[in-house]
């Protein structure tokens, strides 16, 4: 609840001179609502407030609901996949989108 206020909140305020950050807006929820979430905000601030924004999501559809969106740039990370099943973040940004989802291995890793 508490996110949701603050996201109201900067959804109300965020004007073409704001510059918004949001992380990960959604987690916790089922993956269709949080997709729906992250992409009805990123949709408002972009159409609406015209603000700068730095969104981050691991939803990775709202890329693919937003590629119409002429001003957007799509950044993200990497890992570096290990034989044994492992992986090591690359700490660097790459311009794209990383639609592959690492949670299993690292589910496995902090069972350990």
């Amino acid at each position: 609840m508490v996110e949701m206020l603050e996201t109201s909140n900067i959804l109300r305020k965020a004007t073409s001179k704001s510059f918004v950050i949001i992380d990960e807006l959604g987690r916790g929820t089922a993956p269709a609502e949080g997709s729906a979430i992250a992409f009805a905000c990123l949709s408002h601030l972009y159409k609406v407030n015209k603000s700068r924004t730095l969104f981050a999501t691991h939803f990775h559809d709202v890329a693919d609901l937003t590629h119409s969106y002429k001003k957007i740039g799509y950044y993200c990370t990497d890992v570096q996949e290990h034989e044994d099943g492992g992986f090591t973040y690359v700490h660097k940004l790459r311009e794209g989108v990383n639609s592959n989802s690492h949670a299993l291995i690292v589910a496995r890793l902090a069972g350990q």
